[in-house]
């Protein structure tokens, strides 16, 4: 089961893999997509192990106290 939530109308609903209309595997993670049954707008949502490791692991830019003078 995936939570749709629809950026146009704001619907949300669950929904199953019957409900999918693609999916890919991505460097970031999977890609589904999936069309609000409100408005019809396709909705694009990034999952699996790597959607979660690429926002823990985002590079942080370094501070004035790391960096060599």
């Amino acid at each position: 089961m995936f939570l749709l939530h629809c950026p146009a109308c704001g619907q949300r609903e669950l929904r199953g893999v019957h409900g999918l209309s693609s999916f890919s595997n991505t460097d970031h993670g999977i890609e589904l997509t999936m069309s609000c049954s409100r408005c019809g707008t396709a909705v694009h949502t990034l999952t699996g192990a790597r959607a979660g490791a690429v926002e823990r692991h985002a590079p942080v830019a370094p501070t004035p106290a790391t960096t060599a003078a």
